[in-house]
This record gives C-alpha cells, structure tokens and sequence, in this order.
C-alpha cells in the first residue's frame, strides 16, 4: 500500500512529532511506501523554516514524490468542480492531492479531513 502525504503530515515529521515518527516508522516497517504529490512539496518550501533547508530535503529524498499529471489535474478540477455545486468551498492544491490519492487508490495521511470532502476518498490513521 501506498500512503499519501499531505502537508500537515510532512510538517509533522520535519518537526519530529514522536507520534508521527513512530507512524511513519510503522508503514516503512511493514513494507508499505510512504508518498506525497509535487503539490505538496511546494507548500513544504514555501512554508519552510530558513534552517529546515538539509532537513526537508532528506525527508523529501526519502518517499516518492508523484507529478501532478494531465488526468489528475482533471480530476482535481473536476473534484472542486463538485463540491462547489454542493455549496462546498475546497482549496485547488488539496483537490490535487485528493486526486492523486484516489488516481493510485491511497489512503491520504492529513491532520484536515474536512479540507478533503471528497467521496470515496480513504484516509489513513495512524493511531
């Protein structure tokens, strides 16, 4: 299994969370892979702190980063497309990374589920 990462997770581990480096240890360890979407890494670098530079880089060296392709920028549009016909408001970047998710059938790994209300979209817990 693939777990994608959003932002809030990536910020978590570049902060040393315990809770979440224990998770992310725990999905290694069990073969599974750990993800995130270009998306995702753009937000990282824009909100980074100016001594992170080395840290973000090998947090980032260390899981597959997945290109934002023609059929997920599709789908991202389409997606916020939906939710904005039922009155819902979601951000661009999030449907992004929603459609990654949902494109190679992930779990997406976030701290803001309600900035991801997408049906049939599946979320990892790692509790």
């Amino acid at each position: 299994m693939t777990v994608i990462l959003d932002s809030t997770a990536l910020i978590d581990a570049l902060r040393k969370k315990p809770a979440c480096v224990r998770a992310m240890q725990n999905v290694l360890a069990t073969g599974d892979i750990l993800a995130t979407s270009a998306v995702n890494v753009a937000e990282i670098y824009a909100g980074s702190r100016q001594d992170e530079g080395e840290q973000t880089e090998r947090l980032l060296a260390a899981i597959e980063v997945y290109p934002v392709t023609y059929s997920i920028a599709k789908r991202a549009g389409e997606l916020k497309n939906a939710a904005a016909r039922r009155g819902i408001t979601l951000q661009l970047d999030d449907m992004i990374v929603a459609a990654t998710a949902l494109e190679r059938g992930s779990p997406v790994w976030t701290d803001n589920k309600k900035d991801f209300a997408v049906p049939g979209l599946k979320f990892y817990n790692p509790s």
